[in-house]
């Protein structure tokens, strides 16, 4: 998948889109090799507070738009007449008809690979094809590092970031971090990695990483964790369930227990909607890809399958248990 592809979505014929608002996520994404049946797996709570989510289904067209222009910044670039079928649940609220947004991780995803790409600023990006045995779960932090740019097989970047990186990091009004022997670390250049990251975000990286390769043990609070890992098992998509519903769960740090340091948990109350979309190799491209979904809280929705043929149809539906009850604590979410 050397060229990204924009207007692909969930339920098309072979790709995967999803973004990542800047208020508040997790995301965990899986190489196929990674899964249990070969599948890649890109998956996502969408924690943004109280407003109602709609799933929408977009019919592929042979007479679309040929032309976006953005009524943000009149940004403008052609499309293709011809638009494939996909689903949406737009974040953000509609205004004048248009779906307003922002976002600082995007992911890209077919049958065979991902991309996880992240916009530093309104002028620079820089994404890394996820490796095929294994996996990452991101909070609202930037999390890529050094970028081996030679490697255009597995990192791609925007036009001379490297030399305006060190440009920005030589001038004194500015004193950018991140350059480094003719190399940038994308995270430490526009990212940030505070004491509010050591509650709220580094957290939710460990408890994935303790889901899934429960061997590595850890300090919940390191100052950073290694981006990408292979799970200890094959991971299915109720695996990445169990990733998605956790509060730190059967720990001390429970956010339904004693709630030990008050660290931000992957699964909050302000959980709008979790979704797992699964593209496999095993099947005929018309239907190879699935979207799971849970219009409420992975902790206590139930989950609900669409299918390229049927977008309304119900299969395989597990209740989740229902969290306890009488809790006073204050929550930061």
């Amino acid at each position: 998948m050397r060229k990204f592809i924009w207007t692909a979505g969930a339920l098309g014929l072979a790709a995967a889109f999803t973004a990542t608002p800047v208020k508040a996520c997790t995301t965990v994404v899986d190489g196929k090799k990674a899964t249990t049946d070969g599948s890649t797996l890109v998956a996502r709570n969408e924690d943004v507070g109280a407003w109602s989510k709609h799933f929408y289904v977009h019919q592929a067209t042979s007479n679309g738009p040929t032309t976006y222009v953005s009524e943000d910044n009149g940004f403008k670039t052609s499309l293709p007449k011809t638009a494939l079928r996909y689903t949406s649940m737009p974040d953000g609220e509609q205004v004048n008809g248009q779906w307003i947004f922002g976002e600082n991780g995007v992911i890209f995803s077919d049958k065979n690979e991902i991309w996880y790409m992240e916009i530093g600023s309104g002028h620079t990006w820089a994404a890394v094809r996820v490796p095929d045995n294994k996996y990452a779960v991101i909070p609202n932090q930037m999390v890529i590092g050094k970028l081996n740019l030679k490697d255009s097989k597995n990192y791609m970047a925007s036009t001379n970031l490297v030399k305006k990186v060190k440009a920005w990091s030589q001038n004194k009004k500015i004193k950018l971090a991140g350059y480094v022997k003719s190399t940038v670390n994308y995270s430490k250049a526009f990212g940030t990695n505070d004491k509010t990251d050591a509650i709220y975000n580094r957290p939710r990286m460990w408890d994935g990483q303790r889901i899934l390769t429960p061997s590595k043990k850890q300090s919940i609070t390191k100052k950073s964790y290694t981006l990408f890992l292979k799970p200890e098992k094959k991971v299915s998509p109720a695996k990445v369930g169990q990733v998605l519903s956790s509060h730190f769960t059967g720990t001390k740090y429970s956010s339904y227990g004693k709630w030990k340091g008050g660290y931000r948990p992957i699964n909050v109350p302000t959980d709008v909607e979790s979704h797992i979309l699964q593209i496999r190799n095993n099947v005929p491209k018309e239907y190879a890809a699935i979207q799971w979904l849970a219009m409420a809280r992975r902790l206590t929705a139930s989950a609900c399958l669409s299918t390229p043929t049927s977008v309304t149809r119900q299969a395989r539906t597990r209740l989740i248990p229902s969290p306890p009850t009488g809790l006073t604590k204050p929550r930061p979410w």
